[in-house]
């Protein structure tokens, strides 16, 4: 086992009188290698700003060649892919496989045996190299930062033996991250396995009703935009409505006298269930975790079942799986915009059986909930851990 222990390299050891300052194009280079023709070159897949995910050195997404790219940027396994664009957005990876790149990211290689390779992607993720991408970057709608000013960037470089320490104990957290990863990954097929055999096609011994015969209230939010911006109240819409949760920290705020007037007719509560009805999120769904009032705009729903027929809970899981989410989909119509209309969810039909087994599926499913909830705060734990580990270089 790896110990984390951070005695042998932390800077008030004696050894960081070692460590020497340099700067990053003094070991970094850039990797200038193209291809014209990547499918001719062997080459299966090409890889985008879009295709990385914030604080993941995994390359999780990918385009395949075949079906055409403009991209010539050769990448080879081991080297760094840093997005220089929106560099605040913080995607760094490192290649497992070979392909092409967008521009929008910089092919970064250690220079000579000075920097170890697997030092570098660390290196990159540490905070004190961020603030200089985001420091150096110019543009306003599209910020990038270019390789003369990231070259730049000073940091202490320990010696090889102290490097070789910091990579064992910063891969060591990143293989147990990529563990976690593929458990929550696990979890979510098992929840959504539960799912379809709780309400594929097959089961049709189970009883359905339109919602508009198991609920007590289907509406939706204010049909016109509010004349205040600053108030008590929160204005949520449809980009709050995440798959699966609310999300409450991008909302606007109204008036009192503007939010009572929208709350006479749209009187969301505490577990009604929310679904986005307009454009590209219609069928997002999400259960009201708020107690205090807000507002609503017309692009979301709220459902409130009778509890004598259909439990919220039961509901919202029904709406959130692949199942419910065709079912509902199915109904979306529109050209230009797409959207559900109201007459079209109170018609929604949904699998309603015993209380009792509404209860049962309902406790399935919070227990598969609980358990990525807590791989997720594991993730998030250890992805810390590593960022304060890559944060001691910067500290010499």
């Amino acid at each position: 086992m790896v110990s984390l222990s951070p005695k042998p390299w932390m800077p008030e050891v004696a050894v960081s009188n070692r460590w020497t300052r340099v700067a990053f194009g003094d070991v970094v280079k850039l990797s200038g290698e193209r291809s014209i023709d990547p499918e001719k070159d062997g080459f299966e897949r090409y890889v985008g700003l879009d295709h990385l995910d914030p604080g993941d050195l995994k390359i999780r997404r990918w385009g395949e060649i075949s079906d055409g790219t403009t991209f010539t940027s050769v990448f080879r396994p081991g080297h760094v892919l840093f997005g220089k664009r929106r560099a605040y957005q913080r995607k760094v990876a490192v290649a497992s496989f070979g392909g092409v790149c967008s521009s929008d990211l910089y092919v970064l290689e250690a220079k000579d045996s000075r920097l170890l390779s697997e030092l570098l992607p660390y290196i990159c993720q540490s905070e004190g190299f961020f603030e200089h991408a985001i420091g150096t970057s110019a543009g306003s709608l599209s910020p990038r930062t270019n390789w003369d000013s990231l070259a730049t960037y000073e940091f202490a470089l320990p010696p090889l033996d102290e490097q070789r320490r910091i990579s064992t104990a910063l891969n060591a957290v990143r293989s147990t991250l990529e563990t976690l990863h593929q458990v929550a990954t696990q979890a979510a097929l098992a929840r959504e396995s539960y799912a379809s055999c709780m309400w594929s096609d097959s089961s049709r011994e189970t009883p359905t009703h339109r919602l508009l015969e198991v609920c007590n209230k289907v509406q939706d939010g204010t049909h016109f935009s509010p004349r205040t911006t600053t108030g008590e109240y929160r204005y949520v819409t449809s980009k709050n409505i995440r798959d699966g949760y609310l999300d409450l920290r991008d909302t606007g705020s109204i008036s009192k006298d503007e939010h009572e007037g929208i709350y006479k007719r749209a009187d969301v509560r505490f577990g009604d269930v929310l679904l986005t009805k307009d454009g590209a999120n219609a069928g997002n769904v999400a259960m009201n975790s708020v107690e205090e009032p807000f507002s609503l705009l017309s692009s979301v729903a709220f459902i409130r079942p009778n509890p004598r027929m259909l439990l919220s809970q039961y509901l919202f899981e029904y709406l959130r799986s692949l199942f419910g989410r065709a079912k509902v989909l199915s109904h979306v119509s529109g050209s230009a915009i797409t959207r559900l209309t109201l007459i079209q969810i109170r018609n929604i039909e949904v699998p309603t059986p015993s209380l009792a087994e509404q209860t049962t599926a309902c406790e399935h499913f919070v227990a598969f909930e609980r358990g990525i909830a807590l791989t997720r705060s594991r993730i998030n734990s250890l992805s810390e851990l590593r960022l304060t580990i890559a944060a001691e270089i910067n500290r010499k």
